[in-house]
């Protein structure tokens, strides 16, 4: 069983299945989206982290309770281990992830933060991001349109994805 790591509140860190993982994803997006489609997508995230801890976590406006009922889009962010960055760039984190996405058959939008795809009748968009420490909250993500970053805590990630970055 693969396992994620999972950021309270308080900033601590427990471990948890991709199970659980789909459960919290499920309790934060209302049932007319068709969170089957989310739970379609997690072999090919999983596989992609290859091996590195990461948390899916809904964003955007699903995430702050102002999605419109009814509407068919989904933002998930996708909370990567510092470790990922020892070894990867965070354009390579996002390149990497549009690979996997085209690798599994999608056709994606490249966004300024995130990769966007088409699920059946869902408009999936993927936000990854590192986790700069393990004691924060912080994120580094690549912002494909300038070739650059920012930074952002991961209770920014619902403003940020209404807002350009």
């Amino acid at each position: 069983m693969s396992h994620v790591v999972y950021a309270k509140p308080d900033a601590t860190y427990t471990t948890m299945s991709d199970a659980h993982v789909l459960n919290v994803v499920a309790a934060h997006t209302s049932a007319e989206v068709g969170l089957g489609h989310a739970a379609a997508i997690a072999p090919h995230i999983h596989a992609w982290a290859n091996g590195h801890n990461y948390v899916l976590q809904p964003s955007g406006s699903r995430a702050k309770g102002t999605a419109i009922k009814g509407s068919t889009d989904l933002d998930i962010f996708i909370s990567l281990d510092p470790s990922v960055s020892e070894d990867n760039t965070l354009e390579w984190v996002y390149t990497s992830l549009r690979n996997r996405m085209v690798g599994a058959g999608y056709q994606v939008r490249e966004q300024n933060v995130s990769i966007g795809i088409q699920h059946g009748n869902l408009k999936i968009d993927l936000v990854p991001g590192v986790l700069q420490d393990r004691r924060g909250t912080d994120h580094s993500l690549h912002k494909h349109k300038d070739k650059t970053w920012t930074r952002v805590r991961a209770h920014q990630v619902c403003y940020w994805l209404g807002q350009s970055l």
